[in-house]
């Protein structure tokens, strides 16, 4: 009974977001105005040729100067698709996103034409377990 019990709670454990770190929310990408801009982290921002993004100064701590995953789900299908883009910039705290993709990053996810898509990021740096978000939690 003892060794069900812990299997269980093993199991809960590794299947939650808790571990994860995986945050869900609405993606809009930034461009022109800001394009060679001085980012939060020092870099110069360059929306046509690095994957990059400003994620919601709520999150700065812990999402600023780490590699995420964007996950994001096409309308009308079951395809998922992802890219990998670097947290260099910060978003004021009153926009309602949760990130700002750069062009070329939003691009790969095919939301430039629509400007905003719902997105899962999920850090790639001091995850725990492999953990991916599942077609049916959209």
């Amino acid at each position: 009974m003892k060794k069900f019990f812990f299997l269980f709670v093993l199991y809960l454990l590794l299947n939650t977001n808790v571990w994860c770190q995986i945050k869900s929310g609405i993606a809009s990408w930034y461009g022109h105005p800001y394009h060679g801009r001085i980012t939060a982290n020092g870099e110069i921002f360059d929306t046509y040729n690095r994957l990059t993004a400003a994620i919601n100064e709520k999150f700065r701590k812990k999402y600023l100067n780490k590699m995420v995953r964007i996950y994001t789900k096409i309308p009308k299908s079951k395809e998922l698709l992802s890219v990998d883009v670097w947290i260099n910039d910060i978003l004021p705290s009153y926009h309602n996103r949760l990130i700002d993709l750069s062009y070329l990053a939003m691009n790969r996810l095919s939301g430039v034409s629509d400007g905003i898509i719902f997105v899962k990021i999920k850090i790639l740096e001091s995850v725990r377990v492999p953990c991916f978000p599942q077609l049916n939690e959209y």
